[in-house]
Order: C-alpha cells, then structure tokens, then sequence
C-alpha cells in the first residue's frame, strides 16, 4: 500500500493506492471474452450502485423530515411550511421513483434489462444527490454544520454518479447499446407498453419517443451531446410509469400513493425538458474545438 487517498466522501470505505512488484496474473475465463464477463460483472454492480442512490435519497429524506418536525419558526415546525414540504415531498418522490425502477430493472431481465440497467444507474444515482443536496437545504444554516449528519449525506452520495462507470458512460450506452444497436426496438417496446397501459403518460411516450427517433437519425457527435438528456427522459418516463401502477393499487401505504402523486406531478414535467434539450444540441457542444 503505497498511499491513503484524502476523499471527499464514503471515509469509512478506505481507497488506497496499491503498487505490484513482480506479480503473476492468473486467467480465470477462456481467452477473448473478458469484456463479455466485464458487462455481466458491471451489470450486477450498476444495480448495487443504482441501490445506493435510492438509500442515499431515502436516508437524506428521513433525517431532513425529523429535523424540519422538531425545528419551529414562524409559529410552527418548518415541515408545515408549503416550500419546506415541496423539498420534503421531493425528496421522498425521487427515492420513490429510484427505489421501483431499480426494483423493475433488476427483475426485468433479457433485452429490458440490459436496456434499463444504465437508466437505473445513472437516474437513481442523479436522485441520491439531489436529495441529498435538499436534505441540507431543508436544515438551513444547519446543514451545513457537520454535526446534523445532513452534509455528509451529500458527501457520500455525490461518488455514486461516478463510480461502476459514469452517469455519462451509462448515457452512451443507453444510446448505442440500448437505442442505436437494434434500431430502437427495445425502447420502443418499452414505450408501447407505458402507452398502452396508462394512456395518461401517452403525450409523455410519445415526446420520448420523438427525441429516440431523432437521435437515430442524428449525427453521431449531436447524438452523444444528446445521450445525457435521452437517459434522464427515459428514467423519468419508467420510474413514472411505475408510480402509476403504485396508484392503480389500493392497498398501497398512504405515504406511497403521495409520493407517487407528487413524482407524476412534480418530477414528470422534467421530460419534457429532457426531450427540448436533447433534440437541439448547442454548436458549442458539438464542435471538435478546444473549451479554452
């Protein structure tokens, strides 16, 4: 062990530099078909990663609403405060959401699986951070002290996007594993079946499926300026989609069903933004130039 790396956040996970001196490396798969049992193995780690996103976004939400019902101003706890409850109920949705699109890719399998898996990665590791971020805004001035535990949340949370591969790696290869290799047939069955069974996400499936067909047809550096975007559009739509259903049974926890509501009203108009800024990549973005 050559070093301790000084981290931002997970210190209870030390990462160190490793140096190997006159070391043998010993073949444990047949020749050539490493990257394959590389994709099998990341595809269980991308689903571990997209897990801690929904804990990071579930644990930032439990400590937030204790602290806002035990902090009073204004003549009462904040979590009676509209803007207060609008983080709060933010916070819960995109756990929410993260938790039963993660749930739905690990248990899909076959071609959904392998297209959700990057989705789930990436959108729950996204919502980890957000609602971390909002745990600490919830506390105030608070927050940003150490001893609320609100901050190190953030910390923790904010490696989640990065490692088993970045956010920005799951996006390409939702574009060209996901989209571009089978000429969209996957997402497009994937969109059918959200239309078909709740027709009040339809103009939502339809507004993706524009920016999919758009991208097949893109230059290829536009449509990577766009993958980013496709991905946060594709979560939204399936984590939604998911919410729906939650709503359609009545025997679920009242907590749930508000979460629910809340993720369709208040996270859903998100894709719509996605499909605008995918679809019209900036020149600055797409140029081959250098950035200074």
């Amino acid at each position: 062990c050559v070093s301790i790396e000084h981290k931002l956040g997970i210190h209870a996970s030390p990462t160190c530099v490793m140096a190997f001196e006159a070391a043998l490396g010993e073949m444990i798969g047949p020749p050539n078909r490493g990257l394959a049992a590389m994709f099998a193995m990341m595809n269980a780690a991308r689903l571990g990663v997209a897990t801690q996103g929904v804990a990071a976004a579930e644990r930032a939400f439990r400590r937030a609403a204790e602290f806002a019902a035990a902090r009073a101003q204004g003549g009462a706890t904040i979590d009676r405060h509209p803007d207060v409850r609008r983080m709060l109920w933010t916070m819960r949705a995109l756990a929410l959401g993260g938790r039963l699109l993660t749930l739905y890719a690990a248990l899909a399998g076959g071609p959904r699986g392998d297209l959700l898996i990057p989705v789930a990665k990436a959108w729950a590791t996204d919502a980890g951070v957000e609602a971390a971020n909002l745990g600490v805004q919830v506390h105030g001035g608070m927050g940003f002290i150490e001893e609320t535990g609100a901050a190190q949340h953030l910390r923790d949370a904010r490696i989640l996007p990065i490692y088993e591969g970045t956010n920005g790696i799951q996006a390409l290869t939702l574009l060209k594993r996901g989209l571009l290799r089978d000429q969209g047939a996957a997402i497009t069955a994937l969109l059918d079946e959200i239309a078909d069974e709740a027709p009040a996400l339809a103009e939502h499936a339809d507004a993706l499926r524009r920016a999919a067909d758009w991208l097949r047809q893109a230059e290829p550096r536009a449509a990577e300026a766009g993958a980013t975007p496709f991905l946060a559009a594709t979560g939204t739509l399936t984590a939604g989609w998911l919410c729906a259903r939650l709503l359609a049974q009545p025997d679920a926890p009242a907590a749930a069903r508000a979460a629910a509501s809340v993720f369709l009203d208040q996270i859903m108009p998100r894709l719509r933004l996605s499909c605008t800024l995918l679809t019209a990549p900036s020149e600055a973005i797409t140029a081959k130039t250098s950035i200074n």
